[in-house]
């Protein structure tokens, strides 16, 4: 245990030396002791026997600063190393939303951000910097391919207690590792409008609706179905060898197919055995369908010809 006050007094040869072999010792061993030194210096180090802790003196000599265990490694080493202990962040800090919520210049890595503006952006940090964030109320988080990147690249509409992780990329640019709902269910709502990019799904896992023309239902896979009545009504019937019969053709269907389109037809109000009309060479391709109605030779052709369809294909 040694400390010295650092000023080397005046005195006889063998005073002076053992002052200074004291001081000298001070230095060698950091000062250690169980009390701080009674006379202080900026940036000056102590060894706090009394609570095991290695100090440093600020710049300004007002305070220590508790540099880690005094008996064990309580740093990584630049090449690597193992944690021994837990790392505590600091208390979380809670942020009212804005445009833009600076979680950067937070003052822990916790962040509970409060009230309901719509936020673009979370600020500016150096890349790597990460944010666990608590939302305390519903707002929207505004999905950006650059500045905010968020999963099923869709805008977020938050809960209280939804939790999420954000990376900085710097420059304001920021990725969200991951986010969970309070709830449990999925961040994304799975219905809603699917898309694509370069054949990557890009929206809503589902998407169904309906016209005039019919209904559909589209997959995030690019698998469609759609599904409809033919109305059968004022087609002109031409008689033939031994059948008669009426083309449709380019009737609309309610959605846009590519590719291939595989399809099946069933008629309603129509019963062949009493000569009434069945359906031919129904095909159905882009955004129209064609195809027959026929009957055998004698018949009028005044009925009610009306026919379900459906049509099997893809959206992209």
């Amino acid at each position: 245990m040694s400390q010295h006050d650092m000023d080397v007094a005046n005195g006889p040869g063998l005073t002076v030396r053992t002052d200074i072999n004291a001081a000298i010792q001070a230095l060698a061993s950091n000062s250690v002791g169980p009390v701080s030194p009674a006379t202080t210096f900026a940036c000056q180090w102590w060894g706090d026997t009394t609570a095991g802790r290695l100090k440093r003196r600020n710049s300004a000599n007002t305070a220590w600063i508790d540099m880690g265990a005094l008996d064990a490694l309580s740093y990584l080493l630049a090449s690597g190393g193992k944690l021994t202990g837990p790392i505590d962040d600091a208390t979380p800090q809670t942020i009212a939303s804005l445009t833009t919520t600076d979680i950067g210049v937070a003052t822990s890595n916790v962040v509970y951000i409060s009230g309901t503006t719509t936020i673009t952006g979370l600020g500016t940090i150096a890349a790597g910097a990460r944010r666990t964030v608590r939302f305390l109320a519903s707002l929207t988080l505004t999905h950006n391919v650059t500045s905010l990147i968020l999963p099923t690249a869709a805008n977020i509409t938050t809960a209280a207690n939804d939790t999420a992780e954000f990376v900085s990329l710097g420059s304001g640019n920021w990725l969200c590792l991951r986010y969970s709902p309070a709830s449990g269910r999925a961040a994304a709502n799975p219905v809603g409008t699917v898309s694509q990019s370069g054949g990557i799904p890009t929206g809503a896992i589902i998407e169904t609706g309906s016209n005039a023309n019919g209904f559909y239902t589209k997959w995030a896979d690019g698998t469609m179905v759609a599904w409809g009545q033919y109305p059968g009504n004022g087609l002109t019937w031409t008689a033939g060898t031994g059948v008669r019969y009426a083309q449709f053709s380019g009737f609309p269907l309610p959605v846009n197919f590519v590719g291939a389109v595989r399809s099946a037809t069933t008629a309603v109000n129509t019963d062949i055995s009493t000569l009434s009309s069945y359906i031919a060479n129904f095909a159905a391709s882009g955004s129209t369908y064609s195809g027959y109605l026929a009957a055998p030779s004698g018949t009028t052709g005044t009925g009610t010809h009306t026919f379900n369809w459906i049509c099997f294909g893809r959206w992209y």
